[in-house]
């Protein structure tokens, strides 16, 4: 019933649909108000998304795609064997579950920045909503982020509760080592630095050093100062998912003309990684596993009939590569960067890459599911 209201595709994404909110940080967590519907106690993990996931899988009997899947941060590393466990047995019983992944451990679409919103707001600002609080909603609220920001600080209690809250998201993200600067309009030097060294470098805690850019290289559009890009995988993680034949490969991403910085390297590179990473260097998967992967899988698992594979009576989308020369260059201070070994693309037959350049071609178009065109 529900699903066919949507075409038969209903994507449900965690900031968005997920009862825990992303910014329900230590401070705010007695002051938010759960939903009726939220189970004992307020802390729901990645098993509980997957059982869940699984659940809907079973009881409506259609296909579910656990989408971009990952364990993020170190509380949750070896979630993957948890995952694969769980889904393993649900497929064992006929329940159609799927995962697609990029291969990286960096996640999300964007940079970040570590300290909550609200300590740039005056203080008594309405926090039990989170960012859905109607006081967020009020022109010029942020306008003196600085000196809020300085009076949260000389408040003890609020000063403890800014400290809790960074350290709580640093971990989130990976850690402060792994928290690596990507954007810092007031100072070039310290894109590519991590967190932890420059902390160890000054002297500092890394929430104090956090501040200190905030304090010091803070702008009316970056009150931060800089924006990172947080490591918040485990390699194993990230192997033992893509090693599932139930994996598909995703980018997560969308069409870019050209690199943001700060940008994950994904949208350029997650394809050539993934052979050169974890086909040709670290043997995770063979050559024809990736392939599967990347082509006949994902068109198997959204309806496409008519694509994925190379076979007569399938439509011509085609990749000619060199396996030797394949390499991305993308990287999380370059997420631009090119790729290397591409030779050829074919879309619909017509080729859109020849001997390594772009033709112009345009033969791309809309896909629904049975191989209907439009």
């Amino acid at each position: 019933g529900v699903v066919s209201d949507y075409d038969g595709f209903y994507y449900a994404h965690q900031r968005s649909q997920s009862p825990l909110p992303l910014w329900l940080t230590p401070s705010i967590v007695d002051e938010y108000t759960p939903p009726p519907t939220w189970p004992e106690g307020w802390r729901l993990t990645a098993t509980d998304g997957m059982h869940e996931t699984i659940r809907i899988g079973r009881e409506a009997g259609i296909r579910v795609v656990g989408t971009h899947i990952k364990a993020k941060g170190p509380r949750t590393w070896g979630q993957s064997a948890i995952d694969v466990m769980a889904i393993d047995r649900a497929r064992a019983e006929g329940v159609q579950v799927y995962l697609d992944q990029y291969p990286y451990e960096t996640f999300g679409g964007g940079s970040v920045e570590v300290i909550p919103r609200w300590y740039y707001a005056p203080i008594g600002t309405d926090r039990s909503g989170g960012l859905d609080a109607p006081d967020w909603g009020r022109e010029g609220l942020l306008i003196n982020w600085d000196e809020n920001l300085r009076g949260h600080l000389q408040d003890p209690i609020l000063s403890s509760e800014l400290v809790t809250d960074v350290e709580y998201i640093l971990d989130l993200q990976g850690g402060a080592d792994r928290h690596i600067i990507v954007i810092s309009p007031r100072d070039e030097s310290l894109v590519g630095r991590t967190l932890g060294d420059l902390a160890r470098e000054n002297g500092l805690s890394a929430v104090e050093q956090v501040i200190q850019l905030a304090l010091n290289l803070g702008t009316a559009t970056l009150r931060s100062g800089v924006r990172f890009r947080g490591l918040a995988g485990s390699a194993e993680d990230v192997e033992r998912y893509m090693r599932q034949d139930y994996t598909a490969t995703s980018t997560d991403a969308g069409i870019v003309a050209h690199a943001r910085p700060g940008q994950h390297p994904r949208y350029y590179g997650t394809y050539p990684h993934k052979i050169a990473t974890y086909v040709r260097d670290k043997s995770t998967i063979t050559l024809p596993f990736f392939v599967r992967s990347s082509t006949g899988l994902p068109a198997q698992i959204v309806g496409l009939r008519d694509r994925g594979y190379v076979r007569e009576g399938q439509v011509a989308d085609l990749v000619i590569f060199d396996y030797e020369e394949v390499q991305d260059h993308a990287t999380i201070t370059n997420p631009g960067g090119g790729n290397d070994g591409i030779e050829y693309v074919f879309v619909n037959g017509k080729a859109v890459v020849d001997r390594g350049l772009v033709t112009g071609a345009l033969p791309g178009m809309v896909l629904r599911r049975g191989g209907v065109e439009e």
